[in-house]
């Protein structure tokens, strides 16, 4: 048996404020996405990006307004944040919201 293909969403911190971002996975959700995923960016691509917000916190947020499946592309470990930082806040997420991340 065939399982169905799952459809999310994909925000794009680097271009939306977070707030957008939450709403976006909200309405998503709403109209049959089964989930979001967000990138993690420390500062826009270009100047008039404007946004970067920190990805653990908007998963957090999200998983608090919607009940899909969550996820983070693009984690910037090594020079920017120790995989160990990264870990931490996965496991945390993993454990506030089990099975969605």
């Amino acid at each position: 048996m065939a399982s169905q293909p799952v459809i999310g969403v994909a925000a794009m911190l680097e271009r939306i404020h977070p707030l957008e971002a939450i709403d976006l996975a909200a309405t998503a959700e709403k109209h049959g996405f089964d989930g979001t995923m967000v990138t993690d960016h420390f500062q826009p691509w270009q100047p008039q990006g404007g946004e970067a917000s920190h990805v653990w916190t908007v998963l957090g947020a999200m998983a608090a307004q919607t009940q899909g499946s969550l996820g983070t592309f693009a984690v910037t470990a090594g020079y920017r944040v120790h995989p160990a930082v990264i870990a931490q806040a996965s496991a945390s997420l993993a454990a506030m919201f089990p099975g969605r991340h």
